[in-house]
């Protein structure tokens, strides 16, 4: 499983969860009036849609952390494997989408000593395999953090680790040159931000139903106990 490649599932529950927050005050809302507008109601309910929220967006920011936090040190033990030779990488050509700070982290790189106490970055990176292109993540020594999206590199993939990869600092020159100009930068199928996160049009469609159940739901807790 790949992380990198598909969050469309965490876009899905952070849609849902958040808009049927927001439907169970509109659903309640609704109900109110054929209460009498006793205000104690309607207060507790949207206390309670607060607190929803709240829960739902807290989970959302830690869980985010969190596995962050266990991405890079996949990353790291991933990167010590290959550099180990307890697993043989696969070369690979690869395009630099966006970087990170790695503070705390170890920095890695093919061919280039680097002490322990290296400030590290890491790198969200497109690379081209044989069975198709998919994003990586590298963690590398600042100096090579530094390079600007959309910048080209070799790497050395992890066989296991889907999301793991090292550059590989032996390149030359000519070696750079010729990731620059493959030809698949251009044909193959590159993942997006839209392909692991998910359309603009599955977010609305989420939310909607986000929306749609909390109402329902706050309709329904109003009918009962209003």
């Amino acid at each position: 499983m790949s992380y990198l490649n598909d969050r469309r599932g965490f876009t899905r529950r952070k849609c849902f969860f958040e808009a049927a927050a927001v439907g169970s005050w509109l659903g309640a809302l609704t109900t109110w009036p054929l209460h009498g507008g006793d205000g104690r109601l309607l207060a507790g309910f949207a206390t309670i849609g607060i607190a929803v929220l709240a829960v739902s967006t807290f989970i959302s920011v830690v869980g985010t952390r969190w596995i962050d936090r266990r991405l890079k040190a996949v990353i790291e033990q991933g990167s010590e494997e290959i550099l180990a030779g307890a697993v043989v990488g696969t070369p690979a050509p690869g395009q630099i989408v966006r970087r990170y700070s790695a503070n705390g982290r170890r920095a890695y790189a093919m061919g280039f000593p680097v002490a322990a106490d290296t400030p590290a970055d890491a790198l969200l990176l497109t690379a081209l395999l044989p069975d198709g292109a998919r994003r990586v993540a590298a963690l590398v020594p600042r100096p090579f953090g530094r390079a600007v999206p959309g910048a080209t590199a070799c790497l050395i993939v992890h066989p296991d680790r889907a999301d793991v990869a090292v550059l590989d600092a032996r390149a030359a020159p000519e070696d750079l040159a010729a990731v620059t100009a493959d030809p698949r930068w251009r044909s193959a199928d590159l993942p997006t931000d839209t392909s692991v996160f998910g359309s603009p049009r599955m977010a609305v469609r989420w939310t909607v139903a986000g929306l749609a159940g909390g109402a329902t739901l706050g309709w329904f807790a109003m009918v009962m106990f209003g």
